[in-house]
């Protein structure tokens, strides 16, 4: 069953370590991930890293990375520093690897570009 927004930002908060696993995040911490994941999202489709058509229909397979990925640039919010730093930056070019391979040779919707002579 694909997963949605509110799930996804209960995967952040987990990789960010303000949720244990497994418990229940808060409603304050849920809105203020929530409300930034769509321009996450949107920077990750400028980038051609992925994209997500469906915010209510994420697919299974790519929560985690997409998470890893999300709390990479949610860091600076939650003040993160030290070592974890060097933990959310691996998990976020792991992320971004996993979620490249997964989509590849996926239709993204965009016009063919081509070049005739």
């Amino acid at each position: 069953m694909p997963a949605t927004l509110t799930e996804l930002a209960t995967q952040v908060l987990e990789d960010l370590q303000v949720v244990p696993e497994g418990q229940a995040a808060e409603a304050d911490d849920l809105n203020r991930v929530s409300t930034r994941l769509p321009f996450i999202i949107a920077a990750l489709r400028a980038r051609e890293i992925v994209t997500v058509s469906d915010t209510t229909a994420i697919p299974d397979e790519w929560v985690t990375d997409l998470g890893k990925v999300c709390a990479w640039e949610l860091k600076n919010l939650y003040g993160v520093a030290g070592d974890f730093l060097q933990t959310l930056a691996l998990g976020n070019s792991e992320g971004i690897g996993n979620l490249k391979v997964i989509t590849r040779g996926k239709p993204t919707g965009e016009i063919l570009r081509t070049l005739s002579y």
